[in-house]
């Protein structure tokens, strides 16, 4: 079957999908706009993680605002089945924003 029929027949909105050359998906990326304190809550793994399974796509990760003295960049989780769970903690607060843009960037590369 066709993955892109299986996306519009479930409707599921990632908020970034990265896919590579041949326009396949390999990241799945759901942004959330709120700080978090310890391990992401269950329902934003679940969503992100069920958006990866429908695109038929082994990497999902959750983005959050970095906390003040809070954990910075790339985190993996670890796994949820078949898909591999990261979270990125965006320093919205840095001193150079640009490079704080290239790094997550790259990060997403990283896994395309």
């Amino acid at each position: 079957s066709n993955p892109n029929e299986i996306v519009e027949d479930n409707r599921a909105t990632p908020d970034m999908v990265a896919v590579n050359a041949a326009e396949e998906p390999r990241l799945i990326i759901e942004i959330k706009y709120k700080p978090i304190k310890g391990s992401p809550d269950r329902p934003d793994i679940n969503q992100v993680v069920t958006y990866a399974t429908v695109y038929g796509c082994d990497n999902a990760m959750l983005v959050f605002p970095r906390r003040k003295g809070g954990h910075h960049g790339f985190l993996k989780l670890g796994a949820v089945g078949a898909v591999n769970l990261s979270a990125y903690y965006f320093d919205l607060g840095a001193i150079d924003l640009p490079l704080e843009e290239r790094d997550f960037a790259d990060c997403i590369a990283g896994h395309i």
